[in-house]
């Protein structure tokens, strides 16, 4: 008796397992920190620039580290000033403190006050100290929530594959928010290492044009696609070549928010470990039946293999046009020197 042959391997699914995004910590976002060394100190200039870069957990912890100075320099002085004020005798700091921040924060209990000329002089100026820093910490946390900012997100990859016969690059965005980025505008340049024959090293932005770089509305997920044909920086380079040349790519989209009226912008970088040769992205955007559009969010860096062809980046056949050694830099790049 003859065992029966065993079924046919169910087919692997064409769908790529998603990757997870590169997290703030990791090597690859790490190593884009741009990084300075010799630059003057200016503190004081660069106090709030620093304070609307920090997060939002280290500028509070920051804020209440300034409060509990202020307090304890007050403390000290109304210690100083010995029975100055009606306190308690059996805790003179703790009351003391306590004096300190019902003045500094104008809470005015009525069970504390100064009894000497000493104890009115140090609330008066605490009293000062205290409107100031209260406005201005007010104003840099309004600052902080009222500073106009786009959720965007970005494909955790960039694909290369072809699109009506023609090598494409693409990326996909996804407006997060659900509001509308009216008269969106989308750039994408490649970041190249060029050494010129004299042996300067030098980074190079350069380029690559969109098919569609503008947008009326950008209100759901966009499709950012640069066709590698003859007029491309990055045509007839193969992929050993194109990683070679090019360090990383960076995308940048700038609109104007449609409910606070105000410019908004978002960014990413993409090493070049970040792009998928032959694959393509699973379609996120699904009609409903009510005639509308549900974008599904979670699909956004789903991708599904192509099949097997040539390295991409030749299939159009070489001519004469820009490349990565002889194009020009973008106008605020300098031609050469390091980066």
């Amino acid at each position: 008796m003859t065992a029966k042959p065993a079924p046919p391997a169910a087919p692997a699914p064409s769908v790529a397992p998603r990757a997870a995004p590169p997290t703030p910590t990791s090597p690859a976002l790490a190593s884009r920190r741009f990084q300075m060394r010799g630059a003057p100190v200016a503190f004081g200039a660069d106090l709030y620039h620093r304070l609307m870069r920090a997060p939002l957990w280290r500028l509070l912890a920051q804020l209440f580290g300034v409060w509990l100075l202020i307090n304890a320099v007050f403390t000290a002085l109304y210690v100083a000033g010995g029975d100055c004020y009606n306190a308690q005798p059996e805790h003179p700091l703790l009351s003391a403190f306590s004096f300190s921040v019902q003045t500094l924060s104008s809470i005015g209990y009525g069970a504390q006050h100064p009894t000497t000329a000493w104890a009115h002089w140090i609330a008066n100026l605490e009293a000062f100290v205290g409107m100031v820093s209260s406005a201005m910490g007010a104003g840099l946390m309004f600052a902080r929530f009222a500073r106009p900012s786009a959720r965007v997100a970005f494909s955790d990859r960039l694909v290369i594959h072809r699109r009506d016969g023609v090598p494409t690059l693409l990326l996909r965005t996804a407006n997060l928010r659900g509001n509308q980025i009216v008269e969106a505008q989308a750039s994408l340049h490649a970041l190249c290492d060029h050494v010129s024959a004299e042996g300067h090293h030098a980074r190079r932005l350069i380029e690559l044009p969109l098919v569609r770089g503008r947008s009326p509305v950008f209100a759901l997920s966009w499709l950012i696609q640069h066709e590698i044909n003859e007029k491309s920086p990055l045509h007839g380079l193969s992929e050993e070549e194109l990683r070679a040349k090019v360090a990383s790519f960076i995308v940048s989209i700038t609109g104007i928010d449609d409910i606070f009226h105000q410019t908004v912008h978002a960014q990413q970088f993409y090493d070049i470990g970040q792009v998928a040769w032959n694959e393509s992205f699973v379609d996120m955007v699904t009609p409903t039946e009510d005639g509308g559009m549900m974008v599904h969010h979670d699909m956004l860096h789903l991708r599904k293999p192509g099949p097997a062809e040539p390295p991409l980046l030749r299939l159009v056949p070489l001519r004469p046009g820009p490349s990565l050694d002889k194009a020009a830099p973008a106008p605020d790049q300098r031609p050469e020197g390091p980066a």
